[in-house]
């Protein structure tokens, strides 16, 4: 038997494997990671997925596509930004802004804060459609609220208020539900749901680049499990998933490899034809990282 690994280098556990896994004979599991992502913007950013076509260093494609270099980038001095890229100055008025009105810095030093500002605004301003995407959900999301039983629809999703749940159906068919949202005198959007650090039941706030969130991984999740049974139906079996990976065993002979699997796994489904994706893997005889 093998597994395959992703490039993730957390150590994971290695689970031991008998010498004659069963009676159909020795196997091969096949590991693959997914390197494609959901729907982002309108009708996708294609510079935000092309380092995932490519397979280009994301480090080095977000310099390039930001344009700046930090720390050197972010300096010390306000009066020297007047030379630097807009989005510098516009996190050094950000900032002024926080501090005159008290807002939380989170125990950040100034140019840490203003490191982290500007590596944001350039993101977003190097990839307009994906923020337009989170506006218009949350304008989409605020619509249905004021609107209950209607149905508003937002770059392939559909959003509706009724019976006290806010729900976002995705590409797939499958629903998102969010519980009692409400949008406050402010234009701001919560529900109710469990705190992640207390636990509690509790009022929760969110915007439209978090709910954008909240789709990509649903998204991510079934664009994995739509391959799964044609994976399944070329022989591979399926011992386990983790995150984007899947772990297969299959006959020990040429037919099964990690490039077959790949393909399967990138081919995309139905309801996501044009989605780009990737996939990549290897065999091994236990489960390990790449």
């Amino acid at each position: 038997m093998s597994s395959s690994v992703g490039r993730s280098t957390t150590p994971v556990p290695a689970f031991a494997v008998p010498d004659h896994p069963s009676d159909r004979g020795w196997r091969h599991g096949h590991r693959t990671q997914y390197a494609g992502w959901p729907r982002l913007g309108h009708e996708t950013s294609q510079g935000a997925v092309s380092p995932y076509r490519s397979g280009d260093d994301r480090r080095r494609y977000a310099r390039r596509s930001t344009g700046l270099t930090l720390p050197s980038a972010v300096i010390d001095t306000p009066n020297a930004c007047a030379a630097s890229p807009m989005p510098i100055q516009e996190a050094v008025e950000a900032l002024q802004w926080t501090k005159a009105n008290h807002r939380p810095t989170f125990g950040l030093s100034d140019r840490a804060w203003l490191a982290c500002d500007v590596f944001k605004r350039a993101w977003r301003n190097a990839h307009p459609a994906i923020a337009a995407f989170w506006q218009a959900l949350q304008c989409a999301v605020t619509d249905a609220i004021g609107h209950p039983e209607t149905a508003h629809t937002c770059c392939g999703i559909t959003v509706q208020y009724s019976r006290a749940w806010l729900r976002l159906r995705l590409p797939s068919g499958r629903v998102l539900y969010y519980a009692a949202p409400r949008v406050d005198e402010h234009g701001a959007l919560s529900y109710m749901g469990t705190h992640p650090v207390t636990r509690k039941w509790t009022r929760i706030t969110t915007y439209g680049g978090k709910l954008v969130e909240n789709i990509t991984q649903a998204v991510s999740r079934d664009v994995l499990a739509a391959c799964m049974p044609a994976i399944e139906t070329a022989g591979y079996a399926i011992v386990l998933t983790v995150h984007d990976e899947i772990i297969t065993e299959a006959d020990d002979n040429a037919a099964f490899n990690a490039a077959h699997l790949a393909a399967l796994m990138a081919t995309p489904p139905p309801w996501a034809q044009g989605l780009p994706l990737a996939a990549e893997g290897f065999q091994t005889h236990r489960y390990r990282k790449q």
